[in-house]
């Protein structure tokens, strides 16, 4: 299964990705976005263990081009009274920022998210900072909700956290 978008397209991941994974995420400032469960420095064996944890989620896909992967794009289902939600995550690798790909990633998972679960809402946490992800955010449809300040620590910083959500109706020929 691939899902095509313009400039690359959407497909599961394998261990095969392992390399390039870790080659890509390994950049500080992809890092500083990310939540700490993603170490630093990163290295082979923290994408494999990644690629395992992420085998039983089909909402966790590879961003690519005809130059391989690029990214990682996902969606995470959230627990207990927040079960109709997922949270989402996506990372571009700097060799392939840039060129329209998380814009174009995103336009074409979150239709395929919502149409092979039963989830109602998307939602995604952006650092202070950050521009270009909320910028893109926005462009795909994503509502700015809210700014809970002083709420995530970074690297020594504490720093506001952007909230971005979309929902199943919101979809242009959502349910």
């Amino acid at each position: 299964m691939t899902i095509p978008f313009s400039g690359g397209e959407l497909r599961p991941l394998s261990q095969d990705d392992a390399p390039a994974i870790a080659a890509l995420i390994n950049d500080r400032n992809i890092w500083l976005q990310l939540r700490d469960m993603v170490p630093h420095p990163y290295a082979i064996e923290h994408a494999e263990a990644f690629l395992s944890r992420v085998r039983s989620n089909p909402l966790v896909l590879g961003i690519t081009t005809a130059q391989g992967l690029a990214g990682v794009i996902g969606a995470y289902p959230m627990s207990d009274v927040e079960h109709a939600g997922a949270e989402l995550g996506y990372w571009i690798g700097a060799p392939f920022q840039r060129r329209g790909l998380a814009s174009g990633a995103l336009r074409a998972f979150v239709p395929f998210v919502f149409r092979v679960s039963d989830l109602t809402r998307l939602q995604a946490c952006v650092f202070e900072g950050n521009a270009a992800s909320m910028s893109i955010l926005t462009r795909c449809g994503f509502t700015a909700e809210g700014i809970l300040r002083k709420a995530v620590t970074k690297d020594g910083r504490t720093l506001d956290m952007h909230v971005f959500g979309l929902l199943r109706n919101e979809l242009q020929g959502g349910d």
